[in-house]
């Protein structure tokens, strides 16, 4: 009787957990450094930009290119319309990625005309 009062027990804290601690407890341990950043770039991309930049500018991927300073490139597709506004944003781009990181980890971008 005890072992089943303990599993019903367990049964309930394990619903008690959201979908995104246990996704996340699970996938964590699988990914690299970068592929972490990474992710956790693509799922904030509306919450890290304004919306001028949001619109015209898209994640395509991020490189690890120093790994002991944790230095990254990002790789974006821009409209071609936009290219020329969006380079000389270039800044603004690796500031508020700084600021959502809580650390400079954007060491260059690379931009692709779509």
């Amino acid at each position: 009787m005890a072992y089943r009062e303990e599993w019903i027990k367990n049964k309930k804290r394990n619903f008690e957990n959201s979908i995104s601690d246990i996704v996340s407890g699970v996938v964590n341990p699988t990914l690299s450094k970068s592929s972490k950043t990474e992710a956790n770039i693509i799922m904030n991309w509306n919450k890290i930009f304004d919306e001028s930049l949001r619109n015209k500018i898209f994640f395509k991927k991020l490189f690890c290119t120093d790994k002991l300073n944790n230095k990254f490139t990002l790789s974006i597709n821009v409209p071609s319309k936009y290219m020329l506004e969006i380079t000389y944003s270039e800044a603004i781009i690796k500031e508020q990625l700084a600021i959502f990181m809580g650390f400079s980890a954007i060491d260059r971008i690379k931009f692709h005309k779509i």
